[in-house]
C-alpha cells in the first residue's frame, strides 16, 4: 500500500468480493447435530443481572478458534491502530482520546498474539502482514455490529480444515415464528428450522454461498468462484427487541459434520441475563 503501516485503512484491502446464494443443489445438509436441537428440551430462565441494565449474552467459543476482535477494552470504542511514532510531523498519539488509545493498544497486542498462534511456523514478516490487515479491518468489523469474529485453522487427518465464526447482535422485535418465516422468504435458497435451545427458541438455517475469489488473491491470477457452507442461528433475547446472530462458515464440505457439531455445542452454551424490563419497540433492521 505504500506509506507507513499506521496509515493503512480497510480501503487498502478493498477487493470486489460479494457473496450470493449458491445453487440449491450445493446447499449443505441440515446435519444430525443441528436436527437434534429440534427435539424437546428444558429451557433455562434468564439469570438476574447483579449490576447494570438491559440484556446480556454469554456463550462459550469452541476451542480452536482464534479471535480477531479484542476480548475486552473500553465498551463502545472503535479500536484502531495508533501511530507509535511521528506521522507527517504530528507527534504520536496527539489528539487520541485515552480510551481509544487504550483500546488500540489492547487490540494491537491481541492481534500480535493471534498472528503468533496462527503463523508460528512462518517468518516474522508473514505474521506482521496478517496482524496489520486484521487491525486495518477492525473498524469494519466494529461497524458491522460484530461483537466477536474468529477463525479456526486446524489439521484434520493431515490436511487443513478452516472455518470462520461471527457473533453479532441486531434489533428485531419479531417473535421466533415470524422471524423464521421472514428468513425462509428472504433467504429462499436456505433451509430454515425452528429449534429449541436451553436459552429458548431459535431459528437455524443452512445454505451454500458462492463467493468470487479475485485474481490478485489466486496463485495463478485467475478469478474463480468458491462455494462455502453456512450455518446461521438467530436467538431472540428476552428483552423482546434484540436478536443474537451466530454464523459459522467453512469452505471444506468434508468437514461440515465436524463444524456443525461444534456449532450445536456453542448454541447449547448460550445463556441470557436480563433486568426484567422489556426494551422499547424499534423498527427491525434488514
Amino acid at each position: 500500500a505504500g506509506g507507513s503501516p499506521e496509515a493503512l485503512t480497510a480501503g487498502h484491502f478493498d477487493l470486489p468480493v460479494t457473496g450470493e446464494p449458491a445453487d440449491p443443489k450445493l446447499r449443505p445438509a441440515f446435519a444430525a447435530p443441528l436436527a437434534a436441537l429440534a427435539a424437546g428440551q428444558q429451557t433455562r430462565q434468564p439469570v438476574e443481572l447483579p449490576t447494570g441494565a438491559g440484556a446480556e449474552v454469554r456463550l462459550v467459543v469452541p476451542p480452536g478458534f482464534h479471535s480477531l476482535t479484542a476480548p475486552g477494552g473500553p465498551p463502545g470504542v472503535s479500536a484502531r491502530t495508533v501511530s507509535t511514532g511521528p506521522v507527517d510531523g504530528i507527534p504520536a498519539g496527539l489528539g487520541i482520546a485515552p480510551a481509544t488509545g487504550a483500546a488500540a493498544a489492547e487490540l494491537t497486542t491481541h492481534l500480535a498474539e493471534t498472528a503468533e498462534e496462527l503463523f508460528s511456523g512462518t517468518a516474522p514478516a508473514d505474521r506482521r502482514e496478517f496482524a496489520l490487515i486484521a487491525a486495518a479491518l477492525a473498524d469494519v468489523v466494529t461497524a458491522s455490529g460484530a461483537v466477536y469474529a474468529g477463525v479456526a485453522a486446524v489439521q484434520v487427518d493431515g490436511r487443513a480444515a478452516d472455518a470462520t465464526l461471527v457473533v453479532s447482535l441486531a434489533r428485531h422485535p419479531l417473535p421466533i415464528t415470524g422471524l423464521a418465516t421472514e428468513l425462509a422468504t428472504v433467504r429462499r435458497h436456505a433451509e430454515v428450522w425452528t429449534v429449541l435451545l436451553p436459552a429458548g427458541p431459535a431459528a437455524v438455517l443452512v445454505e451454500g454461498r458462492s463467493v468470487p475469489v479475485p485474481g490478485p488473491l489466486a496463485a495463478d491470477g485467475v478469478r474463480r468462484w468458491a462455494v462455502t457452507s453456512v450455518v446461521e442461528a438467530f436467538v431472540p433475547l428476552p428483552d423482546g427487541a434484540s436478536v443474537l446472530c451466530v454464523q459459522l462458515t467453512t469452505a471444506q464440505p468434508q468437514d461440515w459434520e465436524l463444524y456443525t457439531d461444534v456449532f450445536a455445542e456453542l448454541l447449547k452454551s448460550v445463556q441470557f441475563g436480563w433486568d426484567g424490563v422489556p426494551a422499547a419497540p424499534t423498527a427491525p433492521l434488514p
